[in-house]
């Protein structure tokens, strides 16, 4: 026993830290968020959520603590008076601290600093238990802070994809098991819902209202309807959902989400374009 201590003297928790920071750091042929360098797009709420999403994905995180943190890093620049005096990404790991708690899921601070850290700088070791170390942990423990108190410590969120399962379960059951399977709705809505987290408008619109919006652009998608639903009015399926449904509101709402990706893939032409003229330029 004592010989196979002495052959591996990495220990469980940096054996730990290092697989994270690798998953944090994915090989170049594997990955595209390889060649996204977050500290280029500091101001952009839209990047924020991503490395929120990347972020969680890395640490195991539940699809609602990943929500949950995007919710409150919108609310937070909503609720503050000058955003340009705080490091969105430090807010924006603190958020995935802050909602690992409200989610009762456990998210180590450790964890959190390393990932976060690995994925803004990109093939960074892990921080070894220092004033450095110390320094970024006491940063994040006093964003989180900041966060509560800039929500006045009201950090309920009331999220769409609840609403989402019950509709889906619904329609289900008004469409048939065999029919409902042959399309893959209920994954696309979800997927609409959880995209539309990249809006910092998600938290101006009614959950259920964004819900609907995202079924009915699956729905589109597909080219599938509900039988024994009008189109308009009290008997049609989104009006049933949603009682206080609008029009204009949805439509709004579906224009978003698309847009989103149009947003996204300039951004993606943007950082290739760049790492393409980086190589043709290398010697």
């Amino acid at each position: 026993m004592e010989r196979n201590r002495q052959r591996s003297p990495v220990s469980t928790q940096q054996r730990h830290e290092l697989s994270l920071i690798q998953s944090a750091n994915p090989p170049k042929e594997n990955s595209s968020n390889v060649l996204l360098d977050y500290s280029k797009f500091r101001g952009d709420a839209f990047m924020a959520i991503r490395f929120i999403f990347e972020c969680g994905m890395k640490l195991d995180a539940q699809p609602m603590t990943i929500s949950t943190a995007a919710m409150l890093l919108h609310k937070f620049r909503t609720a503050s008076t000058d955003q340009k005096e705080y490091d969105i990404y430090l807010i924006a790991a603190a958020s995935i601290y802050l909602a690992g708690k409200i989610e009762s899921q456990l998210i180590k601070i450790r964890d959190v600093i390393n990932v976060t850290r690995a994925t803004l700088h990109r093939n960074s070791l892990p921080l070894e238990l220092g004033d450095s170390y110390w320094a970024v942990r006491e940063s994040i423990v006093q964003a989180e802070l900041l966060v509560i108190r800039v929500l006045k410590f009201d950090v309920t969120i009331y999220h769409p994809q609840k609403f989402l399962v019950h509709y889906l379960k619904t329609l289900e059951e008004w469409m048939g098991v065999e029919e409902w399977t042959k399309i893959p709705v209920a994954r696309t809505s979800w997927a609409f819902v959880q995209d539309f987290h990249h809006d910092s408008s998600i938290i101006n619109y009614p959950p259920q209202a964004v819900a609907v919006a995202a079924i009915e652009l699956a729905m589109s998608a597909f080219g599938c309807t509900v039988p024994l639903c009008t189109p308009e009015g009290k008997n049609s399926w989104q009006m049933i959902f949603h009682s206080n449904f609008n029009r204009n509101e949805h439509g709004e709402i579906m224009t978003k989400i698309l847009n989103l990706y149009e947003h996204e893939l300039n951004i993606l032409r943007e950082t290739l374009f760049q790492v393409s003229m980086k190589d043709t330029k290398a010697p």
